[in-house]
């Protein structure tokens, strides 16, 4: 639905004459008007004056602070949350309800499978720019900084949309397998995940539901499970009404067990 790319690569500083000046930049350099760039060092050179080499300033730790730094276009960003992990690219949601979001999945036309094991969805797979889970390890990298709400947009194949919003939101890392933290519902979709706040993940091959058998594999599909769902939205690209039971990219409290939406976007803000 987004088709605005705006990348940000690096946000570097460069100190020229004791002056600091902070930007937007790929492979270039940017210095004070009365200096220029230094061909072999980087640096900023003038008026017989060498300053130090540019250097990168610390990168965004998610979608909020890309905006607060004056970014005001949906499209992929580079984020680093703070801790000691690497940086990673996101998708950042400018648009919807004053925008900042930071999007950690997209459903929209099925071009990829989301019926995947569990290293798949630790780690994150598919584009950013459109069908994406983008991976628990990093989601909770992320939620671990602050407190977060999670906004869910939904929309079927005539057109109508819904959503549905939860005041908090945040994972456990590994050793709690991923657990669900939610809190208060609001939005016009029903409420379809509540009741599994403190649910483990699971998936196809690591099952942490609360039956014997696997309901990730029952409805083919990913998902904080007990046993086993009110909502599934990774689960299988039905396009619309499906006979099969609860197996689609379902939200009973909108469209049932048996209707698998068209387009879904789960997206987390701070508070």
């Amino acid at each position: 639905m987004y088709k605005i790319a705006f990348i940000v690569w690096l946000y570097t500083v460069c100190y020229a004459n004791g002056q600091q000046e902070t930007f937007t930049s790929g492979n270039d350099y940017h210095c004070n008007p009365s200096f220029h760039v230094h061909p072999n060092t980087n640096g900023c050179t003038g008026n017989e004056f060498t300053a130090a080499p540019c250097q990168p300033a610390t990168l965004p730790r998610d979608c909020s602070e890309v905006s607060d730094r004056g970014n005001t276009h949906s499209g992929q960003y580079i984020i680093s949350p703070q801790d000691d992990g690497p940086p990673f690219r996101v998708f950042c949601d400018m648009d919807t309800d004053g925008g900042s979001w930071t999007v950690i999945q997209r459903r929209e036309d099925g071009s990829i499978s989301f019926y995947r094991n569990w290293s798949d969805y630790e780690n994150g797979f598919g584009n950013t720019n459109s069908e994406h889970w983008l991976g628990n390890r990093k989601i909770h990298r992320i939620t671990s900084q602050a407190i977060y709400e999670l906004r869910i947009d939904m929309a079927d194949f005539d057109g109508n949309t819904s959503h549905a919003e939860y005041a908090k939101f945040r994972i456990g890392d590994f050793s709690t397998d991923y657990k669900l933290i939610l809190g208060s519902y609001s939005g016009n979709a029903g409420d379809s995940l509540t009741r599994y706040s403190g649910a483990p993940f699971s998936t196809k091959d690591a099952d942490h539901d609360e039956i014997d058998s696997n309901c990730a594999i029952t409805y083919k599909g990913a998902w904080w499970y007990k046993g086993c769902h009110d909502s599934n939205l990774n689960g299988q690209y039905l396009g619309g009404a499906h006979e099969s039971f609860a197996d689609g990219i379902n939200w009973k409290q909108w469209k049932g067990y048996n209707y698998s939406l068209k387009y879904v976007e789960m997206k987390i803000r701070i508070k």
